[in-house]
């Protein structure tokens, strides 16, 4: 019975991954006529910016990128009494579930194949001692988010931040807290604010 089943088993997982596989490049086809920005930014596949930008719709219905955050239930609860404020706090997890859950799989992603994301996601691991790992990765879709936010408002392409060194001419890019969705949002004009 186990030799039986066992080989069935196999050959069921086997033809799940090849219609998955098949299912993600409909999934590329799809997605290759719509104006997409974000796919510009290196980790993010089709598949994940399909989801992101199928769950957002439209990017005016969210006017600054905490909208975008709450919409999706990124954000945290606010514990404070006086003047503590508690540092243990919880998600909302109140919103779209769909969304969150291609932000969190996105950030993984960049975590992977973005340095910028990867010193982010290690300095945000470091802080704390408890849930280190699913902090740390909300944290940096947190961090997609403004990216997200920033590259459909402004209809971009992602570019990795660069900053001049002090010694001459070379650029190098910027790994610690300077993102480029925090360089595109420094750079909007006042009346886009």
């Amino acid at each position: 019975m186990v030799t039986f089943s066992l080989p069935t088993i196999w050959d069921h997982i086997r033809f799940i991954k090849c219609f998955l596989r098949q299912l993600d490049k409909q999934i590329a086809r799809a997605i290759d006529s719509v104006p997409n920005p974000i796919i510009t930014v290196k980790g993010l596949g089709p598949v994940i910016t399909a989801g992101i930008l199928a769950e957002i719709v439209d990017i005016y219905r969210f006017p600054e990128h905490k909208h975008l955050a709450q919409y999706f239930g990124l954000t945290w609860h606010k514990r404070s009494s006086g003047s503590f404020v508690s540092q243990d706090t919880h998600l909302t997890k109140i919103g779209n579930v769909y969304g969150r859950y291609y932000f969190i799989l996105g950030a993984n992603a960049l975590r992977r194949f973005n340095l910028e994301y990867n010193a982010y996601y290690w300095r945000k691991y470091q802080e704390v001692s408890k849930h280190q790992h699913k902090r740390a990765l909300v944290l940096s879709a947190r961090k997609l988010v403004r990216l997200v936010h920033a590259l459909l408002t402004k209809n971009v392409p992602y570019v990795r931040p660069r900053m001049p060194t002090p010694s001459g001419g070379c650029f190098v890019a910027v790994s610690d807290s300077a993102s480029a969705a925090d360089q595109l949002h420094s750079s909007r004009s006042p009346q886009e604010k």
